[in-house]
């Protein structure tokens, strides 16, 4: 099985206490951390103790660049010196955590460092620290290998206009494509694979020739072209952004379906060039390994506490069936092709928001309730999500006016521990100055 993460482990002790202790305490580490099944953990060569302490910094420089997260495991008590240095002195900005037993004075030694960081730093730092429990450390680090993975640079496909977009810190907008580009025609055998893919979800065979799905499919083909071939120049460009009312308003035509489809496939895409938006959507996708679904609030229930939520674009892996999908006309513009994907009712939920000024997820929970019958004008996908008298009143307080992300199931904890680690990371590169 196929190791998700990379943890760098990175022993310190003091020479008060025998190394033959110390070492036998590393063997039975190094034994437990095998039994991951998702992390690979590498221990350092060498106990880092006083005398070896500059040359293993340089060592760990050398090596932390190919490694998702750094624990600092805490042997033996007197080493809190020893991980402040370490930390000052790390070129590369990785989210940590410090690990302890119960044995040797090890977990002061632990609580001295958390302190001593903090006070360096004058602010308060998140700063996990792990007791004894390699299946803890596991979990730390599948999440700070989301973490790792959203902050490294990625170049971004923006399809449309460059005034007004907001992009977050270490994302680059790669290419930027006029609208008009993407219905340069394709060739007839190109359309007619994607046709046979989607005309299982036609209403009916009489608009299989309609210029508008044939519009639809001609953007898709070309922007997965242009993402394909990015991909290859640019290791890992899978994002993408797209202004869909321009296309709709001068060409008249919904991109939606073509989004939908991008998505299935396993690009990352939004609408109305929201780039805030793919931050959360690819450390969302990242933490749950599902299909995540991006929309808007259309209705407010109030007495039930129910808010409905819409969007024309959706993965079709989100369907409750894929026989239920159907390919319809955009309820604003009145011209194809969306995709209506009926989600799972009586399923639990997250709803996700990103806030671009704190680079935090800010996350709502409930069920899926409906609807029973398609609201109309607002947009084809629906789903009608009643939730807490808590997480109600925080959504209405909270918005901050992006789009929101929804998935299937209870998230809230998890996306509470990556907060704190994007706030980790966030305080750090700050004070690097990158």
């Amino acid at each position: 099985m196929e190791k998700k993460a990379k943890a760098l482990l990175i022993p310190l002790a003091s020479e008060v206490v025998p190394e033959e202790l110390t070492l036998e305490l590393l063997k039975e580490i190094a034994r437990k951390s095998k039994t991951a099944n998702a992390v690979a953990f590498e221990i350092i060569p060498e106990i880092i103790n006083e005398r070896n302490l500059e040359r293993e910094i340089s060592l760990i420089n050398s090596l932390v660049k190919d490694f998702n997260c750094i624990i600092l495991m805490h042997l033996t008590g007197g080493t809190s010196k020893l991980a402040l240095e370490i930390l000052v002195n790390l070129t590369q900005t990785k989210p940590f955590a410090i690990w302890a037993h119960g044995s040797f004075n090890s977990l002061a030694s632990a609580f001295n460092t958390k302190l001593k960081v903090q006070s360096l730093l004058n602010v308060s730092i998140p700063l996990p620290i792990i007791y004894e429990d390699i299946k803890a450390l596991e979990e730390f680090a599948l999440l700070a290998e989301a973490v790792d993975y959203v902050y490294q640079s990625h170049k971004i496909l923006l399809i449309g206009p460059t005034t007004g977009i907001r992009v977050p810190k270490g994302y680059h907008v790669t290419q930027s494509l006029r609208l008009r580009n993407l219905l340069k025609p394709a060739k007839e055998e190109e359309v007619m694979e994607v046709f046979e893919r989607i005309k299982k979800w036609l209403p009916s065979e009489e608009i299989s020739n309609n210029e508008e799905i044939i519009k639809a499919l001609t953007i898709y083909i070309n922007i997965k072209k242009i993402l394909a071939s990015l991909s290859e120049k640019k290791k890992g460009t899978k994002l993408a952004t797209i202004e869909c009312y321009n296309l709709m308003k001068y060409f008249n035509v919904a991109p939606c379906l073509a989004v939908s489809l991008l998505l299935d496939d396993g690009y990352i895409i939004t609408c109305q060039r929201d780039i805030p938006s793919l931050f959360g959507f690819l450390l969302l996708k990242k933490i749950t390994g599902q299909s995540i679904w991006l929309a808007d609030i259309s209705k407010i229930l109030w007495e039930d506490r129910v808010v409905v939520f819409s969007h024309s674009c959706a993965d079709p892996k989100l369907a409750v069936s894929d026989d239920k999908i159907v390919i319809k006309k955009h309820p604003l513009k009145g011209v194809y092709a969306t995709l209506y994907v009926p989600l799972k009712v009586g399923i639990d939920v997250t709803i996700v928001q990103v806030d671009i000024l704190k680079n935090e997820l800010i996350w709502f929970e409930g069920k899926i309730v409906g609807p029973d019958k398609p609201y109309e004008n607002i947009e084809t996908t629906q789903a009608s999500v009643k939730l807490s008298e808590r997480d109600f009143i925080n959504l209405m307080n909270k918005n901050v006016g992006s789009h929101f992300l929804l998935v299937y199931g209870r998230w809230g904890k998890t996306i509470d521990k990556v907060n704190e680690l994007l706030k980790q990371v966030n305080i750090l590169r700050e004070l690097k100055g990158r």
